[in-house]
């Protein structure tokens, strides 16, 4: 089998092994399997699909061309929402290209006309729970659960292939709605972090369920089922912000930090120094994943996420859980000053330990540091920023 292999620039996206081999920091080479025989077994005419495939080509060239020339400043290929239980397996691709990227990130979002009221009581803010890492959580809900419903209705259904023409006129009504409710809560988003959207961002959040399950008893395995992470995980450096909405209320599969200095609590030194030095050295080596090494060092991690589930700090201990409310969101920065990860905001989705009827439903919304970036120390600079906004805005008070 033959491979074309076609270099995009600052494709810093998803990257899965069978699809994507990294090359560089700023470049990405897509293996498209072209066929097995160019040509035809007699040996003298070209194979029926090569003109397709010369085809794609070209079409592959005219798109790097104009990402050259900045006629397309970013080509993105991103995997669309696929997660039935709470495994990350992508199943389709979609590719969108889009035209100018803001390089301002201290361009402020002003906010929206119904940011206060609205179907909800109350002005809409966000709430400091945590300093280390930056952790937020919303002052009222940003949707009403029948919102709520509505979004759980509209992903499942653009994960759903099939539509039976019997409910095509429902399906319609339910896109309209789902996807006027989704720009809401993209105005919203941008208002609370203070950071508008642009071209290098996916529209669409990712859809996360996790299904119950029938286990009791936590441990590693049951307990966290994809481990813990820090959200530039897979390449994805460009996140600074992770926006968890969720669109269930649930009394357990709550969000895990296990190294989380709670707001206004004084942690003991001594009972987290050697939890953060095990998570410092992950994210020196770039593992930003526990799920994909099984070391002494992320075993640590996982073992004080299961003890913070099974004894949660009274007033004087490290970690915290976040319990999923409908309609509310959990905002978390994903840096420090020094432009790394920052090791304190490993974390992890809890499974639904135990018998209930219905399931955890979130969606996941990342704000990106737009492109373009002209060095390290620009990225850094623009981390820095972020960061000193989010503090001033929500914490100086």
């Amino acid at each position: 089998r033959m491979h074309l292999y076609i270099a995009f620039p600052f494709s810093l996206r998803e990257r899965n092994a069978s699809q994507f081999v990294p090359i560089q920091e700023g470049y990405e080479f897509i293996a498209m399997p072209i066929t097995k025989d160019l040509r035809r077994r007699n040996g003298s005419s070209f194979h029926p699909t090569f003109i397709l495939h010369v085809t794609v080509l070209v079409w592959c060239i005219a798109i790097i061309v104009s990402v050259q020339t900045q006629s397309v400043s970013a080509l993105i290929i991103r995997p669309l929402p696929s997660h039935p239980l709470c495994r990350l397996s992508p199943s389709r691709v979609a590719i969108v290209s889009h035209a100018a990227i803001d390089p301002v990130i201290n361009k402020r979002a002003s906010p929206p006309s119904e940011i206060k009221g609205s179907n909800c009581e109350g002005t809409l803010t966000l709430v400091p729970v945590s300093r280390k890492p930056i952790i937020l959580s919303s002052s009222r809900p940003l949707l009403t659960s029948d919102e709520c419903d509505i979004l759980r209705r509209y992903f499942s259904a653009l994960e759903n292939d099939s539509v039976d023409t019997a409910v095509a006129d429902h399906m319609e009504d339910l896109m309209e709605r789902g996807q006027r409710i989704l720009n809401e809560v993209h105005d919203k988003i941008d208002y609370l972090t203070g950071f508008p959207r642009h071209g290098g961002e996916s529209p669409l959040p990712r859809y996360l369920r996790y299904e119950p399950h029938p286990q009791t008893d936590p441990s590693r395995e049951t307990l966290l089922p994809l481990g813990l992470h820090v959200d530039p995980n897979n390449g994805q450096y460009l996140r600074h912000i992770s926006v968890l909405l969720y669109l269930t209320t649930n009394d357990a599969g709550a969000t895990t930090f296990p190294l989380a200095h709670p707001f206004g609590m004084k942690t003991p030194k001594c009972s987290m120094e050697e939890l953060e030095m095990a998570a410092r050295e992950l994210v020196g080596k770039d593992i930003h994943h526990t799920y994909k090494v099984d070391t002494e060092v992320s075993t640590k991690l996982e073992d004080a996420a299961v003890r913070l589930y099974e004894n949660p700090p009274l007033g004087d201990g490290g970690g915290m859980r976040i319990f999923p409310q409908a309609g509310h969101v959990c905002v978390f920065y994903n840096y420090g000053d020094n432009g790394y990860a920052d090791p304190n905001s490993f974390h992890g989705g809890e499974a639904l330990l135990g018998e209930f009827e219905r399931s955890k439903d979130l969606l996941t919304f990342f704000k990106e540091i737009p492109l373009p970036l002209r060095d390290r120390d620009d990225f850094t600079e623009k981390i820095k920023g972020a960061r000193r906004h989010l503090l001033e805005r929500y914490f100086s008070s």
